[in-house]
């Protein structure tokens, strides 16, 4: 069966697994249907599915596979279609191309992922060897994640209501900003948003009290001193993986993901060039 794949960044990075064959056929009330046949009245309807609580419609439509998430009252929630890659928006093709990817990496599959009050992403699959990754892109190209291919719970990137602290925050600090999801976990959440071309994350704790933000960022943009601290250390010998940068109650600062013979490491550098704890 089709599978739906998207990942939020650094610590709540995850993948989504859409409803596979051991799902079993359910009847929709009939709300949900309605609601699906208003939706998507060409669509030809191969069946219904349950996942945790959520009737998912397993559908074609135009020559694309596609399902549809809803409640039990018929509120649609997202619908993720299999796509060709012609149907990628330009500046999606674009980003893609210009990545460090598309040089050694073949793409298998691509789907397109529509949700409630959410941002459309895109959904790149990647493969090199035996190792598969999943790339995730906004509409206007901006790759918002990247995963290992197989971890996950697809009800992780149902569209989910900003608690009206946590918006206030976003509209005052995040000019021009654009909400791409989200999250929840352990007792913080995050919002992953899109601003000034770079996704975004935004963690809050449990009184929805700002805790970080950090991006990814490339080698070109980390200052000469922290690069620099980086060859003189322990760590030197190290691949880099990921350099985010970091900014939250103590200042700012560079946290590199390193991997070493399998392992992976954080290390943390401060703008001046200090090797942080």
């Amino acid at each position: 069966m089709k599978r739906l794949y998207i990942t939020a960044m650094a610590l709540l990075a995850v993948t989504l697994t859409a409803c596979n064959d051991e799902d079993d056929k359910v009847t929709a009330p009939s709300a949900v249907r309605t609601a699906f046949e208003s939706m998507y009245p060409e669509a030809r309807l191969e069946g219904w599915l349950n996942w945790r609580g959520y009737k998912v419609a397993d559908f074609e439509l135009n020559g694309e596979e596609a399902q549809a998430w809803y409640d039990n009252s018929g509120k649609w929630y997202m619908t993720d279609t299999e796509i060709d890659y012609r149907a990628l928006p330009n500046a999606v093709r674009t980003a893609y191309q210009n990545s460090s990817y598309a040089t050694i990496w073949d793409v298998d599959d691509m789907e397109r992922l529509e949700r409630a009050d959410m941002q459309t992403i895109y959904i790149l699959e990647v493969w090199q060897s035996r190792v598969e990754m999943d790339l995730y892109y906004t509409e206007d190209g901006l790759l918002a994640g990247e995963q290992q291919f197989g971890y996950g719970d697809p009800t992780w990137w149902i569209p989910r209501s900003v608690p009206d602290t946590i918006k206030s925050y976003l509209d005052s600090n995040f000019e021009g900003y654009k909400m791409i999801q989200m999250f929840g976990e352990g007792g913080q959440s995050e919002a992953l948003i899109a601003q000034d071309s770079k996704a975004k994350s935004v963690l809050f704790n449990a009184s929805n009290a700002w805790v970080s933000t950090s991006w990814r960022v490339s080698e070109s943009e980390v200052p000469a001193e922290v690069s620099a601290a980086l060859a003189a250390s322990d760590y030197a010998s190290y691949i880099t993986r990921s350099i985010w940068f970091v900014t939250d109650s103590t200042g700012e600062w560079y946290r590199y993901i390193l991997t070493n013979g399998g392992r992976d490491t954080t290390v943390k550098i401060s703008p001046e060039g200090t090797i942080l704890p």
